[in-house]
């Protein structure tokens, strides 16, 4: 018997006992709005993978300037980027689309004050104009989860801002910021001092909230 009549006959069993063969991600068709999200999600992931690897950076730099408080600011911010990072690669695999590898995009350690002025532009663009498209694209073809992970990303890249602002608005005085961070496992919002009893994004306990330094 030859290999091919092996083969198919292979494949009538299992159709018979109501199995199909996988769809692999690579050949699946996506509708127009689907690969527009798809790539909105491919930018926001390079984003946030590039944040988090800066953002530990900046850290170290604030440390360099003795700047202890800023720096475990931008340690928290830089765990929030991966959490966003997450989100974005489960949105991704929930529409189906293959796996997507992030890139690193250039960057330049300043000295703090510069570094701090550069985050601000960047978190407010981000969370006026980059992010809303975004889910506005999620929301035209239906993916779900690229909502949540665009509109979680957006409102704590927002609270992102506010602490860059007050850092940098204090940054002669930055023993008076706060030295301690709680921040949101599943949204990454950062909070200072005492955080809610429940995330002001999502609604996640604040029992479950890591403890940044």
């Amino acid at each position: 018997m030859s290999r091919n009549v092996l083969i198919s006959a292979a494949l009538s069993v299992l159709l018979v006992f109501g199995f199909s063969p996988a769809v692999n991600a690579q050949s699946k068709k996506f509708t127009k709005e689907e690969q527009k999200c798809i790539a909105d999600l491919h930018d926001a992931m390079d984003g946030e993978l590039t944040a988090s690897i800066k953002y530990a950076d900046y850290a170290k730099q604030a440390d360099k300037e003795k700047l202890s408080s800023i720096a475990a600011m931008f340690r928290a911010t830089s765990r929030a980027e991966s959490i966003h990072l997450e989100n974005h690669k489960k949105a991704l695999a929930d529409l189906g689309a293959p796996a997507y590898k992030p890139n690193v995009q250039k960057y330049t350690v300043k000295n703090t004050a510069a570094n701090l002025k550069e985050v601000i532009a960047a978190e407010k663009y981000e969370s006026a104009k980059m992010y809303p498209k975004f889910k506005y694209d999620a929301m035209v073809c239906g993916a779900e989860k690229a909502v949540n992970s665009f509109k979680y990303a957006k409102s704590a890249e927002e609270t992102h801002a506010k602490l860059y602002a007050q850092a940098l608005a204090q940054i002669s005085h930055a023993e008076k910021l706060a030295s301690v961070y709680y921040l949101c496992p599943v949204c990454g919002g950062v909070y200072t001092a005492r955080p809610p009893k429940e995330c002001e994004i999502c609604g996640e306990p604040s029992a479950k909230f890591l403890v940044i330094k």
